[in-house]
């Protein structure tokens, strides 16, 4: 019988030592894969984190990394896949949760996205950086009130407070809550005069009011704090627009184009500025470019259809 046990303990310790072996053989694969990653070198990322993989099946750090990779080269499904292996091997991590919910806010699965940031809140509820990442689903999915909500939370612990009142704002903003959106932004510019998102917003403001003069300086400030913020001189473009100032819009989404290369709505603005020009012809083209960009535009599709028509 003591022989017997003596065997079983030899075994148990073989066995113990081998898992140990591979779970130390998986962390110095994960650690060249991270080499990889840092030289750009994402196909040896790639292979480096599956053999940190096939050396440790039941490892999720290997799983979390290579599905960070897959996330990064845009191969979601793959990104997810990985994810949900490292969820069943520890249901309990809360970083796992968070980073899944990031990949299925990228994917566009907002719902998805919010019950997993919800379980890892209630994993780890004193965690505003969770908290701030579950203010993004709010507003992906049409939530104000609890984006709103959970962004006076932050606020009251002082988390990152220029990054709350920028993301407060846009909550106001897009809820037709414009003047209490202007005070967000007026907070965010005491703490950081020079937020070229701060002035950005406020030229969205705005332009929702009509005010497209001052919109207009807002935006100006906005490129001047920032001259490749490529999205102040589509504003800008659309304020100069309501303005008639055609020219100075032309200007502003030629630029935009430079600093952001190809963007859908700034080719479907340029063909509303050229149809308003008469030159249909110009106008087909831009909606054509548009569409090519984002086959689904269906503001494009209507405006190039309506010109095809005469």
């Amino acid at each position: 019988m003591r022989s017997i046990t003596i065997c079983f303990l030899l075994l148990f310790t073989s066995i113990s030592l081998a898992l140990g072996q591979n779970r130390e053989n998986a962390r110095i694969l994960i650690q060249q894969g991270d080499f990889r990653m840092r030289a750009a070198d994402l196909q040896g990322a790639e292979q480096a984190y599956t053999n940190a993989i096939n050396a440790d099946a039941g490892f999720a750090d290997a799983y979390m990394k290579r599905a960070s990779l897959f996330q990064i080269m845009g191969r979601y499904n793959e990104s997810l896949q990985d994810y949900n292996r490292a969820i069943a091997i520890n249901p309990y991590s809360e970083y796992i949760y968070d980073n899944r919910a990031k990949l299925k806010l990228l994917a566009l699965d907002y719902k998805g996205a919010l019950n997993d940031i919800n379980k890892a809140i209630s994993l780890d509820s004193e965690n505003d950086q969770f908290i701030e990442h579950r203010v993004d689903d709010f507003i992906a999915l049409g939530q104000y009130e609890e984006a709103l909500q959970d962004i006076d939370t932050l606020i009251n612990r002082a988390f990152n407070l220029e990054n709350g009142y920028e993301k407060k704002a846009l909550p106001q903003f897009l809820a037709g809550e414009l003047e209490l959106s202007l005070q967000s932004i007026d907070a965010l510019l005491e703490l950081n005069p020079y937020s070229a998102i701060a002035y950005d917003l406020k030229g969205l403001v705005h332009l929702k009011q009509k005010k497209y003069n001052d919109a207009v300086k807002a935006f100006t400030r906005a490129i001047e704090l920032n001259p490749a913020f490529a999205l102040a001189y589509y504003n800008r473009a659309l304020a100069y627009r309501y303005l008639n100032k055609l020219d100075a819009a032309k200007k502003d989404l030629k630029t935009a184009i430079e600093v952001s290369q190809d963007d859908s709505k700034i080719h479907f603005l340029q063909g509303l500025i050229k149809k308003e020009e008469g030159d249909f012809k110009g106008a087909l083209k831009e909606y054509d470019q548009a569409i090519e960009i984002d086959s689904s535009y269906t503001d494009a599709l209507y405006n190039r259809a309506f010109i095809l028509k005469f």
